[in-house]
């Protein structure tokens, strides 16, 4: 398969004209149809999917990789920037909504991904070269976004690298502002977060319909990582709530290079 072409948007909601930004969310909405295994007609109206909020794409950081043979999107990530009182680097950057495409081959689908997060942390650090760090979060079940997560992420928690440390006063704080947002782009219940765990209750959306095939194809090839937040997943939550965990970390400037490196890489 050839390269695929990655294409970054700084919150398109505030230049792209509202036409074209209708055109890319149906776009979206048919990537993360296939990668959910379900019709379009039973997509979430969230995040960058929203079909009914004109405001849709205001927030939202988003790579798009697209076969260079069609032209046609096969894979996206979509990140929120949540603005935080009283947070000296004023806002976070939530990965949210990751969709790729099921008939990709494993190991364009996983270099694929590194690439679209790579894009975004990039193009935001070049647009924000004041920035010290850039605080990240990320709220997910599923094992292998987990573990991605954690290997890129300063300071995650949490994580296997601190496996039995607290959060610090800070990841307390960017966490409650999280899960205490009434942004339905974020996919979390207000209140349902246990802050010494980081364990979220609820989702306002839950897919995983490829969950089980693609977190069994990570813990060949990264155990450890698989190990950790499946243990932790089993020791503090449950099927029955849905529980996710909510990984709070950072990133710095210095890691331009590697994500330069990242996106310059073959796939």
């Amino acid at each position: 398969m050839s390269r695929p072409i990655v294409t970054f948007y700084d919150r398109p909601g505030l230049f792209m004209p509202t036409v074209e930004q209708g055109s890319l969310i149906q776009e979206l909405r048919a990537v993360a149809a296939a990668s959910f295994c379900m019709d379009t007609s039973q997509l979430p109206n969230y995040q960058c999917l929203a079909i009914d909020d004109p405001f849709a794409l205001s927030d939202k950081l988003i790579a798009v990789g697209r076969a260079p043979s069609t032209g046609c999107i096969i894979g996206f990530i979509s990140s929120v920037l949540v603005q935080i009182p009283d947070f000296s680097e004023g806002e976070v950057l939530h990965v949210g909504l990751a969709c790729l495409s099921p008939s990709s081959k494993l190991e364009t689908v996983s270099g694929l991904a590194k690439h679209l997060m790579a894009s975004i942390v990039y193009g935001y650090l070049l647009k924000n070269p004041s920035t010290s760090k850039v605080w990240v979060t990320n709220r997910s079940s599923n094992l292998s976004t987990l573990g991605r997560f954690a290997q890129t992420v300063d300071e995650v928690f949490p994580s296997p690298s601190h496996p039995i440390s607290p959060p610090t006063s800070l990841h307390v704080t960017i966490a409650n502002a999280i899960i205490g947002s009434s942004s339905r782009s974020l996919n979390v219940t207000p209140g349902k977060l246990d802050p010494r765990t980081f364990i979220v209750r609820k989702f306002l959306f839950h897919a995983g319909k490829d969950e089980d095939q693609r977190n069994d194809r990570y813990h060949y090839s990264n155990p450890k990582m698989w190990e950790f937040y499946r243990g932790y997943l089993d020791e503090n939550g449950s099927k029955e709530d849905e529980s996710g965990i909510l990984q709070v970390g950072h990133i710095s400037p210095r890691m331009l290079y590697v994500l330069r490196g990242i996106m310059l890489a073959k796939l």
